[in-house]
Protein backbone atom coordinates (compact mmCIF):
# COMPACT_ATOMS: atom_id res chain seq x y z
CA UNK A 1 0.00 0.00 0.00
CA UNK A 2 1.11 3.84 -0.81
CA UNK A 3 2.17 5.28 2.06
CA UNK A 4 3.65 8.95 1.80
CA UNK A 5 6.49 9.30 3.73
CA UNK A 6 6.41 8.61 7.67
CA UNK A 7 4.80 12.19 7.93
CA UNK A 8 1.10 10.54 7.49
CA UNK A 9 0.95 7.77 9.68
CA UNK A 10 -15.16 13.18 -17.44
CA UNK A 11 -11.76 13.24 -18.74
CA UNK A 12 -10.37 16.83 -20.64
CA UNK A 13 -7.31 16.22 -22.88
CA UNK A 14 -4.99 19.24 -23.02
CA UNK A 15 -2.29 20.02 -25.62
CA UNK A 16 0.56 21.21 -23.90
CA UNK A 17 3.66 23.31 -25.58
CA UNK A 18 7.06 23.16 -25.26
CA UNK A 19 9.92 25.43 -26.90
CA UNK A 20 11.38 23.78 -29.86
CA UNK A 21 14.82 22.76 -29.14
CA UNK A 22 17.70 20.06 -30.52
CA UNK A 23 19.27 17.54 -29.61
CA UNK A 24 22.28 15.88 -30.71
CA UNK A 25 22.87 12.05 -30.45
CA UNK A 26 26.40 9.79 -30.96
CA UNK A 27 25.68 5.94 -31.59
CA UNK A 28 28.18 3.35 -31.97
CA UNK A 29 26.98 0.57 -34.25
CA UNK A 30 24.26 -2.02 -33.03
CA UNK A 31 25.72 -4.51 -35.24
CA UNK A 32 28.88 -4.30 -37.84
CA UNK A 33 30.65 -7.07 -40.38
CA UNK A 34 32.45 -7.70 -43.46
CA UNK A 35 31.59 -9.20 -46.53
CA UNK A 36 34.33 -10.70 -48.16
CA UNK A 37 34.26 -11.95 -51.78
CA UNK A 38 34.37 -15.93 -51.62
CA UNK A 39 31.62 -17.25 -53.55
CA UNK A 40 30.88 -19.91 -51.12
CA UNK A 41 30.20 -17.45 -48.62
CA UNK A 42 32.70 -19.18 -46.05
CA UNK A 43 34.38 -16.15 -44.83
CA UNK A 44 33.41 -13.30 -42.29
CA UNK A 45 34.45 -11.20 -39.21
CA UNK A 46 31.48 -10.81 -36.94
CA UNK A 47 33.40 -9.63 -33.53
CA UNK A 48 36.67 -8.13 -35.41
CA UNK A 49 38.36 -5.47 -34.55
CA UNK A 50 38.07 -4.17 -38.37
CA UNK A 51 35.56 -3.82 -40.82
CA UNK A 52 36.89 -3.09 -44.38
CA UNK A 53 36.24 -1.69 -48.03
CA UNK A 54 38.20 -1.79 -51.32
CA UNK A 55 39.97 -4.58 -53.13
CA UNK A 56 43.06 -6.63 -51.88
CA UNK A 57 46.00 -7.20 -53.99
CA UNK A 58 44.43 -10.58 -55.07
CA UNK A 59 41.88 -8.91 -56.70
CA UNK A 60 39.43 -9.67 -53.76
CA UNK A 61 36.61 -7.40 -53.02
CA UNK A 62 35.75 -6.17 -49.56
CA UNK A 63 32.17 -4.57 -48.13
CA UNK A 64 31.73 -3.21 -44.99
CA UNK A 65 28.01 -3.27 -43.12
CA UNK A 66 27.02 -0.84 -40.72
CA UNK A 67 23.33 -0.65 -39.03
CA UNK A 68 22.84 1.43 -36.17
CA UNK A 69 19.55 1.45 -33.48
CA UNK A 70 17.93 4.54 -34.58
CA UNK A 71 14.26 4.21 -33.16
CA UNK A 72 15.64 2.78 -30.12
CA UNK A 73 17.45 6.03 -28.72
CA UNK A 74 15.38 9.02 -30.80
CA UNK A 75 11.53 10.19 -29.62
CA UNK A 76 9.07 9.00 -32.09
CA UNK A 77 7.92 11.89 -34.39
CA UNK A 78 11.23 14.25 -34.16
CA UNK A 79 12.48 16.15 -37.27
CA UNK A 80 16.32 15.06 -38.45
CA UNK A 81 18.34 17.91 -39.25
CA UNK A 82 21.22 16.46 -39.78
CA UNK A 83 23.60 12.94 -39.99
CA UNK A 84 26.82 12.02 -40.18
CA UNK A 85 29.25 8.87 -40.02
CA UNK A 86 32.81 8.51 -38.61
CA UNK A 87 34.94 5.94 -39.26
CA UNK A 88 38.52 5.85 -38.54
CA UNK A 89 40.92 3.93 -41.39
CA UNK A 90 44.12 2.62 -39.90
CA UNK A 91 45.75 0.83 -43.01
CA UNK A 92 45.90 0.40 -46.68
CA UNK A 93 47.55 -0.14 -49.70
CA UNK A 94 46.15 2.39 -51.72
CA UNK A 95 46.04 6.42 -51.98
CA UNK A 96 42.75 8.23 -52.37
CA UNK A 97 39.60 6.54 -53.16
CA UNK A 98 35.65 7.37 -53.06
CA UNK A 99 34.48 5.38 -50.75
CA UNK A 100 29.90 5.54 -50.32
CA UNK A 101 27.44 4.54 -47.95
CA UNK A 102 24.26 2.88 -49.57
CA UNK A 103 21.51 2.07 -47.74
CA UNK A 104 21.39 -2.05 -47.11
CA UNK A 105 18.10 -3.15 -48.15
CA UNK A 106 17.56 -6.22 -46.08
CA UNK A 107 18.34 -7.94 -42.73
CA UNK A 108 21.72 -9.40 -41.96
CA UNK A 109 23.51 -10.83 -39.08
CA UNK A 110 26.83 -10.44 -36.97
CA UNK A 111 27.61 -14.01 -35.74
CA UNK A 112 30.34 -14.85 -33.62
CA UNK A 113 33.28 -15.10 -36.45
CA UNK A 114 36.77 -13.17 -35.57
CA UNK A 115 39.78 -12.86 -37.93
CA UNK A 116 42.83 -13.10 -36.79
CA UNK A 117 46.03 -10.92 -37.04
CA UNK A 118 45.31 -7.69 -39.48
CA UNK A 119 41.79 -9.57 -39.94
CA UNK A 120 42.18 -9.12 -44.15
CA UNK A 121 41.76 -12.77 -44.48
CA UNK A 122 38.39 -12.96 -42.26
CA UNK A 123 37.04 -15.98 -40.11
CA UNK A 124 35.26 -18.64 -41.16
CA UNK A 125 31.86 -17.85 -41.14
CA UNK A 126 30.03 -18.39 -38.01
CA UNK A 127 25.49 -19.26 -37.87
CA UNK A 128 23.90 -15.82 -38.48
CA UNK A 129 27.53 -14.53 -39.85
CA UNK A 130 26.36 -12.19 -43.21
CA UNK A 131 28.82 -13.11 -45.94
CA UNK A 132 29.42 -12.33 -49.21
CA UNK A 133 26.12 -14.56 -50.08
CA UNK A 134 23.99 -15.10 -46.88
CA UNK A 135 22.35 -12.39 -45.42
CA UNK A 136 22.59 -14.75 -42.06
CA UNK A 137 24.70 -18.12 -42.65
CA UNK A 138 24.07 -20.85 -43.28
CA UNK A 139 20.28 -20.85 -44.86
CA UNK A 140 19.87 -16.83 -45.51
CA UNK A 141 20.74 -15.89 -49.21
CA UNK A 142 21.33 -12.28 -50.68
CA UNK A 143 19.48 -12.04 -53.58
CA UNK A 144 22.62 -10.51 -55.04
CA UNK A 145 25.95 -11.59 -54.52
CA UNK A 146 27.71 -8.97 -52.62
CA UNK A 147 24.79 -7.62 -50.55
CA UNK A 148 21.38 -6.33 -51.18
CA UNK A 149 21.66 -2.10 -51.14
CA UNK A 150 19.90 0.93 -52.41
CA UNK A 151 21.33 2.07 -55.81
CA UNK A 152 21.40 5.69 -54.22
CA UNK A 153 24.20 6.61 -52.70
CA UNK A 154 24.00 7.99 -49.11
CA UNK A 155 26.93 9.70 -48.88
CA UNK A 156 30.68 9.91 -50.65
CA UNK A 157 33.49 10.26 -49.23
CA UNK A 158 37.28 10.03 -50.37
CA UNK A 159 39.38 8.28 -48.42
CA UNK A 160 43.19 8.88 -48.32
CA UNK A 161 45.60 7.70 -45.90
CA UNK A 162 45.21 6.26 -42.11
CA UNK A 163 43.00 8.98 -39.81
CA UNK A 164 39.83 9.97 -39.48
CA UNK A 165 37.03 10.48 -42.49
CA UNK A 166 33.39 12.02 -41.96
CA UNK A 167 30.33 10.95 -44.61
CA UNK A 168 27.61 13.03 -44.67
CA UNK A 169 24.77 14.52 -47.20
CA UNK A 170 21.10 15.54 -47.03
CA UNK A 171 20.90 11.89 -48.62
CA UNK A 172 21.94 10.53 -44.88
CA UNK A 173 19.54 12.43 -43.15
CA UNK A 174 16.67 11.44 -45.13
CA UNK A 175 17.65 7.94 -44.57
CA UNK A 176 17.60 8.07 -40.79
CA UNK A 177 14.53 9.78 -40.77
CA UNK A 178 13.15 7.15 -42.84
CA UNK A 179 14.69 4.63 -40.26
CA UNK A 180 12.95 6.66 -37.80
CA UNK A 181 9.83 6.63 -39.07
CA UNK A 182 9.68 3.00 -40.20
CA UNK A 183 11.97 0.84 -38.43
CA UNK A 184 11.22 -2.47 -39.62
CA UNK A 185 13.34 -1.28 -42.50
CA UNK A 186 16.32 -0.20 -40.66
CA UNK A 187 19.01 -2.44 -42.23
CA UNK A 188 21.87 -0.10 -42.06
CA UNK A 189 24.31 0.68 -44.63
CA UNK A 190 26.85 -1.19 -46.99
CA UNK A 191 30.17 0.71 -47.84
CA UNK A 192 31.98 -0.03 -51.31
CA UNK A 193 34.55 1.92 -53.27
CA UNK A 194 32.69 3.64 -56.35
CA UNK A 195 35.49 1.90 -58.51
CA UNK A 196 36.07 -1.77 -57.00
CA UNK A 197 37.98 -2.78 -60.50
CA UNK A 198 41.52 -1.53 -59.91
CA UNK A 199 43.19 -2.92 -57.28
CA UNK A 200 44.65 -3.21 -54.54
CA UNK A 201 42.67 -0.56 -52.91
CA UNK A 202 41.75 -1.65 -49.47
CA UNK A 203 41.20 0.20 -46.67
CA UNK A 204 40.42 -1.17 -43.06
CA UNK A 205 38.42 0.59 -40.28
CA UNK A 206 38.08 0.40 -36.59
CA UNK A 207 34.75 -1.92 -35.99
CA UNK A 208 32.42 -1.21 -32.99
CA UNK A 209 34.50 -4.38 -31.22
CA UNK A 210 37.80 -2.05 -31.31
CA UNK A 211 39.47 -1.95 -28.18
CA UNK A 212 39.99 1.99 -28.81
CA UNK A 213 36.93 3.52 -27.83
CA UNK A 214 37.82 6.62 -30.61
CA UNK A 215 38.69 4.15 -33.32
CA UNK A 216 34.67 2.81 -33.37
CA UNK A 217 32.20 3.78 -35.84
CA UNK A 218 30.49 6.92 -34.50
CA UNK A 219 27.04 7.93 -35.91
CA UNK A 220 26.08 11.76 -34.92
CA UNK A 221 22.60 12.16 -35.20
CA UNK A 222 21.21 15.93 -35.09
CA UNK A 223 17.25 16.43 -34.24
CA UNK A 224 14.69 18.12 -33.09
CA UNK A 225 12.33 15.74 -30.52
CA UNK A 226 8.46 16.56 -30.81
CA UNK A 227 7.30 19.66 -29.45
CA UNK A 228 3.92 18.93 -28.24
CA UNK A 229 2.34 16.54 -25.80
CA UNK A 230 -0.90 15.01 -25.02
CA UNK A 231 -1.90 15.00 -21.25
CA UNK A 232 -5.35 14.13 -19.89
CA UNK A 233 -6.30 15.10 -16.88
CA UNK A 234 -8.96 12.98 -14.80
CA UNK A 235 -10.49 12.16 -11.42
CA UNK A 236 -11.22 15.09 -8.92
CA UNK A 237 -10.21 17.27 -6.29
CA UNK A 238 -11.75 18.41 -3.01
CA UNK A 239 -11.28 21.57 -1.49
CA UNK A 240 -8.94 21.77 1.48
CA UNK A 241 -7.58 25.00 3.71
CA UNK A 242 -6.07 26.77 1.24
CA UNK A 243 -9.50 27.59 -0.09
CA UNK A 244 -9.53 25.66 -3.24
CA UNK A 245 -9.24 22.60 -4.49
CA UNK A 246 -5.73 20.66 -5.51
CA UNK A 247 -5.33 20.62 -9.53
CA UNK A 248 -1.73 18.66 -11.12
CA UNK A 249 -0.43 20.22 -13.96
CA UNK A 250 2.76 19.59 -15.96
CA UNK A 251 4.72 21.91 -17.71
CA UNK A 252 8.25 21.71 -19.48
CA UNK A 253 8.66 18.56 -22.01
CA UNK A 254 7.08 15.50 -21.96
CA UNK A 255 10.42 14.44 -24.05
CA UNK A 256 12.49 11.57 -22.15
CA UNK A 257 15.84 12.95 -23.53
CA UNK A 258 15.12 17.07 -22.48
CA UNK A 259 14.78 15.87 -19.34
CA UNK A 260 12.35 18.80 -18.64
CA UNK A 261 9.67 17.50 -16.76
CA UNK A 262 8.50 19.66 -13.79
CA UNK A 263 4.94 18.36 -12.53
CA UNK A 264 2.78 21.43 -10.03
CA UNK A 265 0.07 21.45 -7.94
CA UNK A 266 -2.20 24.33 -6.61
CA UNK A 267 -3.60 25.47 -4.86
CA UNK A 268 -2.19 23.69 -1.59
CA UNK A 269 -1.92 24.47 2.06
CA UNK A 270 1.85 25.69 2.70
CA UNK A 271 3.01 22.28 4.57
CA UNK A 272 5.11 19.51 3.08
CA UNK A 273 3.74 17.61 -0.17
CA UNK A 274 4.90 15.03 -2.61
CA UNK A 275 4.15 13.72 -5.55
CA UNK A 276 3.70 10.09 -5.97
CA UNK A 277 2.89 8.39 -10.14
CA UNK A 278 1.67 4.83 -10.87
CA UNK A 279 1.26 3.03 -14.46
CA UNK A 280 -2.59 2.12 -13.44
CA UNK A 281 -5.71 4.50 -12.84
CA UNK A 282 -7.71 3.52 -9.52
CA UNK A 283 -11.44 2.59 -10.41
CA UNK A 284 -11.29 3.13 -13.93
CA UNK A 285 -9.86 6.77 -13.20
CA UNK A 286 -12.49 7.53 -10.68
CA UNK A 287 -10.71 6.70 -7.49
CA UNK A 288 -11.54 6.07 -4.06
CA UNK A 289 -11.81 7.52 -0.70
CA UNK A 290 -8.21 8.80 0.66
CA UNK A 291 -7.84 10.98 3.43
CA UNK A 292 -9.81 14.52 3.14
CA UNK A 293 -9.80 13.36 -0.99
CA UNK A 294 -9.38 10.24 -3.33
CA UNK A 295 -6.44 8.25 -4.38
CA UNK A 296 -6.85 8.17 -8.09
CA UNK A 297 -4.12 6.08 -9.40
CA UNK A 298 -2.32 2.49 -9.01
CA UNK A 299 -4.69 -0.42 -8.59
CA UNK A 300 -5.00 -3.76 -10.51
CA UNK A 301 -1.11 -4.26 -9.31
CA UNK A 302 0.14 -1.75 -10.37
CA UNK A 303 3.21 -0.18 -8.27
CA UNK A 304 2.61 3.34 -6.75
CA UNK A 305 6.16 5.33 -6.71
CA UNK A 306 7.04 8.23 -4.14
CA UNK A 307 8.97 11.31 -5.28
CA UNK A 308 10.75 13.14 -2.68
CA UNK A 309 8.47 15.25 -0.45
CA UNK A 310 9.10 18.80 -0.98
CA UNK A 311 7.32 22.12 0.64
CA UNK A 312 5.31 24.62 -1.39
CA UNK A 313 5.52 27.98 -1.52
CA UNK A 314 2.73 30.49 -1.98
CA UNK A 315 0.01 27.66 -1.99
CA UNK A 316 2.39 26.18 -4.48
CA UNK A 317 3.98 22.64 -4.90
CA UNK A 318 6.48 22.29 -7.29
CA UNK A 319 8.66 19.39 -8.70
CA UNK A 320 11.36 18.66 -11.33
CA UNK A 321 11.72 15.14 -12.36
CA UNK A 322 14.87 14.16 -13.11
CA UNK A 323 14.07 10.96 -15.51
CA UNK A 324 18.34 9.86 -14.51
CA UNK A 325 17.45 9.02 -10.92
CA UNK A 326 13.87 7.84 -10.69
CA UNK A 327 13.87 4.11 -9.21
CA UNK A 328 13.79 1.03 -11.15
CA UNK A 329 10.11 0.14 -10.81
CA UNK A 330 9.50 4.04 -12.16
CA UNK A 331 11.34 4.15 -15.11
CA UNK A 332 9.66 6.74 -17.36
CA UNK A 333 11.17 5.63 -21.14
CA UNK A 334 10.19 6.91 -24.45
CA UNK A 335 6.69 5.34 -25.13
CA UNK A 336 5.44 5.09 -21.91
CA UNK A 337 2.30 6.09 -19.61
CA UNK A 338 2.37 7.38 -16.53
CA UNK A 339 -0.64 8.73 -13.96
CA UNK A 340 0.35 11.64 -11.53
CA UNK A 341 -0.80 13.24 -8.45
CA UNK A 342 -0.09 14.92 -5.36
CA UNK A 343 -0.39 14.40 -1.91
CA UNK A 344 0.01 16.68 1.00
CA UNK A 345 -0.96 17.58 4.63
CA UNK A 346 -3.53 19.66 5.69
CA UNK A 347 -4.08 19.46 9.63
CA UNK A 348 -6.15 22.24 9.51
CA UNK A 349 -8.69 20.66 7.71
CA UNK A 350 -9.17 18.53 10.50
CA UNK A 351 -10.46 15.12 8.91
CA UNK A 352 -7.35 12.65 8.44
CA UNK A 353 -5.21 15.78 7.72
CA UNK A 354 -3.66 15.12 4.24
CA UNK A 355 -5.63 15.54 1.18
CA UNK A 356 -4.60 14.67 -2.88
CA UNK A 357 -5.40 16.61 -6.07
CA UNK A 358 -6.82 15.20 -8.96
CA UNK A 359 -4.53 13.49 -11.65
CA UNK A 360 -3.39 13.40 -15.08
CA UNK A 361 -2.08 11.21 -17.33
CA UNK A 362 0.84 11.48 -19.82
CA UNK A 363 2.19 9.60 -22.49
CA UNK A 364 5.84 10.25 -22.90
CA UNK A 365 7.88 11.22 -26.05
Amino acid sequence: MFRPAGLLAAPLLLALGSSAFADVLVLDPSQDNTLYEQTAGATSNAIGEYVFTGTTNNGRIRRALLQFDVDGNIPAGSTINSVSLKLTMSMTIAGNQSVRMHRTSASWGEGISDAPGEEGGGDASSPGDATWIHRMYTGTFWNNQGGDFSATVSATQTVGGNGAYTWSAAQLATDVQDMLDNPGGNFGWLLKHSNEVPNPTAKRYGSRENPVASSRPKLTIDFTPPTTCSVTSFCSSTPNSSGGAAIISQSGSCVVSANSFVLSATTVPNTVGLFFYSQGQLNGGMGAPFGNGLRCIGGAGTPLVRMTPTFPSGNLLTTAVDFNTLPNNGQILPGSTWNFQAWFRDPPAGGASFDTSNAIQVTFL
